[in-house]
């Protein structure tokens, strides 16, 4: 793997097959060009600010342990029930500290995740699993291998028809980079949960 998940956030992660295309994607990720998205269920309904013209995204930006952070959030919808609102929204990391998302939520926007002992989240409910909801359902990257001369060279000779498993996911972008463009659905514990939140904590 060239990034990682936290324990317990479920989802996508990049992996490389190859030793240059894990020099290629860390690359990426240490210059912040890959684009990872992500939904979580929070307590509370975050208070929005967003700009229309950003479609609705607000930031987070800080020093955390004496490093920039920066997280893009945005609500998808929000419930009510078990005394407490309950939210699900997207989210954008820029950066990639130690639990940012998770401390962003809590420490800054007042909204932890739901199920998240550690970050004031905690809810007695077993049907949380004990565990909290947070899923990486979205990651871009420029193509490890369709990027370089030689690839490139194999992208234009088939004109984009790109044989085998995943080139659902690949596409050229207006400057000609080859991007792998993966999205997820959320899993069905996360969809269960949010939709039964109305019903009596069990």
């Amino acid at each position: 793997a060239v990034h990682r998940l936290d324990a317990n956030t479920t989802g996508l992660l990049a992996v490389a097959k190859t030793k240059a295309a894990v020099a290629a994607l860390s690359r990426q990720f240490e210059r912040r060009a890959a684009n990872k998205t992500y939904a979580a269920l929070v307590l509370g309904i975050p208070r929005s600010e967003g700009d229309p013209a950003a479609e609705g995204w607000n930031a987070v930006e800080c020093d955390m342990n004496g490093k920039e952070t920066r997280t893009l959030w945005r609500v998808r919808q929000s419930t009510e029930g078990k005394g407490v609102p309950l939210s699900m929204v997207d989210l954008r990391p820029e950066t990639g500290r130690f639990h940012q998302i998770r401390r962003h939520m809590a420490w800054f926007v007042g909204c932890p995740l739901a199920g998240d002992h550690e970050y004031g989240g905690g809810i007695e409910d077993k049907a949380s699993g004990g565990t909290f909801f947070l899923c990486s359902n979205g990651i871009a990257l420029e193509h490890p291998y369709f990027n370089t001369e030689e690839g490139k060279k194999e992208w234009r000779a088939r004109k984009g028809d790109v044989a085998g498993r995943g080139r659902e996911f690949l596409k050229e972008a207006d400057d000609g980079t080859v991007v792998l463009d993966v999205r997820v659905g959320l899993p069905s514990n996360f969809l269960q949960y949010f939709d039964g939140w109305t019903s009596e904590v069990a």
